[in-house]
C-alpha cells in the first residue's frame, strides 16, 4: 500500500510540474531572448484567449490616416484572438502616431533613421519599459501600453502597402510577437513580423496566426 501511495505521489507531481512548465512556457517568437532563453511577452487583457486593444490614430499625419482603418481590422480580421476597438486618445492603450523630424533624427540618427520605419514603445503593468530582456525578465511579462510611432519620412514607402505593413507590424509587437527571421528559431516562412522588410502584404500570415494561438 506504501509503494503504491508513493508512486501515486510521484506521478502526481509529475503531472503538476508539467502543467506548472506549459503555462509559462510559449511556442512562439518572442520579443526579447537572452540566447536561447525567451522573455514571453503578451496583452494584459485578455478574455477567452482573446487580447483585447483599445486603438487610436489620432496623432497620424494626413500621409497615414487613410490607411488607419485597415491597419485597425488586420489583426481582427485575421484571427479570433485579437479584438480592437477603436477608442479615444484618453481611453486608449495602444496609440499610433507620426514622429516629428526631430523626435525621429535625435532617437535614431541621420542616415539611419531614413531606413527605421516604425518603433513600439511598451510599458507593463507593474510599470517596467519593456525595451530590453533585462527589463522584460523581471517584469510581469504583460503589456499594458504600446506607444506606436512611425518615420516621418514617408518618401521612403514605395507604396500604402508597405506603409500598412509597417504599421500592422508594430501593432503585432504590442501583441508581444517578435521577428521570426532574426532570432532564435529562425524562419523564413512569410510573415508580418518580418524584421527588415516591407512586403507585398500587410495582412498577418499563417505563422503570424500560429504564434498567436501559441500565445494566447
Amino acid at each position: 500500500m506504501f509503494r503504491i501511495k508513493k508512486y501515486s505521489y510521484v506521478l502526481f507531481c509529475m503531472i503538476i510540474s508539467i502543467l506548472m512548465i506549459s503555462s509559462f512556457y510559449v511556442s512562439a517568437h518572442e520579443i526579447f531572448y537572452n540566447g536561447s532563453t525567451p522573455a514571453p511577452l503578451k496583452w494584459y487583457d485578455v478574455s477567452y484567449r482573446t487580447a483585447n486593444l483599445k486603438m487610436n490614430g489620432d496623432y497620424l499625419s494626413i500621409d497615414y490616416s487613410p490607411q488607419y482603418y485597415s491597419v485597425r481590422v488586420a489583426w481582427p480580421n485575421a484571427s479570433s484572438r485579437v479584438s480592437v476597438t477603436n477608442s479615444s486618445f484618453y481611453g486608449s492603450n495602444v496609440d499610433l502616431a507620426t514622429a516629428s523630424e526631430n523626435t525621429w533624427d535625435n532617437r535614431f540618427g541621420i542616415p539611419y533613421g531614413y531606413y527605421v520605419y516604425g518603433v513600439c514603445d511598451m510599458v507593463s503593468t507593474d510599470g517596467y519599459q519593456l525595451n530590453s530582456y533585462s527589463n522584460a525578465n523581471v517584469s510581469s511579462k504583460l503589456i499594458k501600453y504600446a506607444g506606436i510611432l512611425l518615420t516621418p519620412y514617408t518618401d521612403e514607402f514605395d507604396n500604402s502597402t508597405q506603409m500598412r505593413f509597417v504599421m500592422v507590424h508594430e501593432i503585432g509587437h504590442a501583441l508581444g510577437l517578435g521577428h521570426p527571421n532574426t532570432y532564435y528559431f529562425v524562419t523564413n516562412d512569410a510573415s508580418v513580423m518580418r524584421q527588415g522588410t516591407t512586403e507585398t502584404y500587410y495582412a498577418p500570415q499563417t505563422h503570424d496566426i500560429n504564434d498567436l494561438n501559441n500565445k494566447y
